[in-house]
């Protein structure tokens, strides 16, 4: 194990989380640490890779340095920003409108509307009436045409 630098039997100082590798293995470094980042264990689950404020416990001079949490500078976390909506809904009093970007689908017991970008329209149920301003295919056990 790696000596820390620390000349008492136990120690908490403040450093720093420099990598998680691909192991999943921490990587951290110290102040008072001259000789690069070392393999940590921690005590808690760490989400990001990023570089961090940690709070580090070592016990016995040559002992592998555990994380016992993270500093943050608040308690409540900020607000993240908000994510674009994916579906637009507006409404004129009159006409309800839905936008998607991609594909569209509504349900409604055994029926489905499938509407994609690319413009396909899949209608499924018992009974189908339909309108297209392009060629309309028609498939079903029957079929009634005017």
């Amino acid at each position: 194990m790696p000596e820390i630098g620390i000349a008492c039997a136990a120690a908490v100082v403040i450093g720093e989380l420099v990598e998680i590798d691909a192991g999943g293995v921490a990587w951290i470094d110290w102040p008072e640490h001259t000789g690069g980042p070392v393999r940590a264990r921690t005590l808690v689950q760490i989400d990001s890779a990023a570089p961090q404020p940690i709070l580090i416990a070592f016990v016995g001079p040559a002992a592998e340095p555990i994380v016992l949490g993270l500093l943050h500078d608040r308690l409540v976390r900020e607000a993240s920003p908000p994510v674009a909506a994916a579906v637009t809904v507006s409404d004129d009093g009159r006409t309800v409108s839905i936008e998607a970007a991609e594909r569209l689908e509504l349900r409604c017991g055994d029926t489905t509307l499938v509407m994609t970008a690319a413009g396909d329209l899949v209608l499924r149920g018992e009974r189908i009436v339909s309108r297209a301003s392009e060629t309309n295919k028609i498939r079903g056990a029957a079929v009634l045409i005017n």
